[in-house]
């Protein structure tokens, strides 16, 4: 096994060690100096004297506001429900051999086009939230 592959196999099981052992909400902001010194085998093949140096940095936490729309099929839905059932009938049946026909949706009226563009404005939820900083590491391997 060569040296690099070894190092593959050594950092690509200790990247899956630390994704599940390290706890973001116990770093606190700023940075941290580490140094480790490893030696240990990978399938039987040892290894020793290797070090690593880095400097783990902790960003500060941020407040963003993201917003979300309601999912297509739920807006249909409700508009679906406020018909009389014979209208509702008549759009289930003709709207998709329509569409089939022209390979688009029918013309609608320009006005209702801009009260539908309106209410799908309004219809966002927005909320602030609170993100993490960002964790950046910079480092040396020496062998």
């Amino acid at each position: 096994m060569s040296d690099d592959t070894l190092l593959s196999i050594l950092f690509a099981a200790l990247g899956k060690i630390g994704s599940k052992e390290s706890r973001r909400e116990l770093l606190d902001p700023g940075s941290h100096e580490v140094v480790v010194r490893m030696s240990g085998s990978v399938d039987n093949v040892p290894f020793r004297g290797i070090k690593i140096e880095g400097m783990l940095s902790i960003g500060e936490e941020t407040q963003r506001t993201s917003s979300s729309a309601p999912p297509p099929d739920e807006v249909v839905a409700y508009f679906l429900g406020c018909l009389a059932p014979r209208a509702r009938d008549q759009i289930l049946r003709s709207l998709p051999d329509a569409f089939a026909k022209l390979g688009r949706l029918p013309d609608v009226d320009e006005e209702r086009l801009e009260e539908a563009k309106g209410l799908l404005a309004r219809l966002r939820a927005r909320r602030d939230e609170t993100a993490s900083g960002a964790v950046s590491c910079r480092y040396a391997v020496k062998r």
